[in-house]
């Protein structure tokens, strides 16, 4: 059962917004000094101080949030042709401008003695050029073989050697001439 109320609210320090309990605004139009809103239904009436409050609230927590997704840049001498532990999030730059960042992990749900696959996701950057690459871990459930990925960026080859999931990799990377 729907009715239609029009309701007169004040335009006082404290003005109310109204809101349809389905989620939608109810309609509004400015008279004068005087909100007018048609109201279908129910309503919730929530003070413009406590909107602003939860505006506020919603903008702090996603800025924290992405304080938190920020990769930390390990500051270290990188050598090319050595093995280099890279850790989740964290960017590690060599002097050539090459740039490596360990993003995500990801990995496939192996059958009975079926193959097996994990990925490590590395953001790779030099000059102006960004891209997604990823290294696998390969092998059949239940045997001791392992095959490692090698991958090929512009002048780079990227060994994988090691692969801790949803920790960390360890590369060796050889500078092509």
């Amino acid at each position: 059962m729907s009715h239609n109320n029009n309701l007169n609210v004040g335009s006082s320090a404290v003005e109310t917004l109204f809101f349809n309990t389905l989620g939608l605004m109810t309609s509004r139009l400015r008279s004068g000094r005087q909100w007018v809103m048609t109201d279908y239904g129910y309503s919730i009436i929530i003070k413009k101080s406590h909107f602003l409050f939860a505006l506020f609230f919603i903008t702090l927590s996603i800025n924290c949030q992405s304080t938190n997704n920020n990769q930390s840049i390990k500051e270290m001498d990188y050598k090319y042709g050595t093995n280099i532990k890279l850790n989740l999030n964290e960017e590690i730059q060599f002097e050539d401008g090459l740039s490596i960042i360990l993003k995500y992990f990801s990995h496939k749900r192996p059958y009975a003695n079926g193959p097996t696959k994990a990925t490590a996701y590395l953001i790779l950057s030099k000059n102006k050029l960004t891209e997604e690459k990823s290294l696998s871990i390969h092998g059949i459930e239940g045997k001791p073989d392992i095959h490692y990925d090698s991958l090929l960026w512009n002048e780079y080859e990227f060994q994988l050697k090691t692969f801790d999931y949803n920790e960390s990799i360890e590369i060796i990377i050889t500078k092509r001439k």
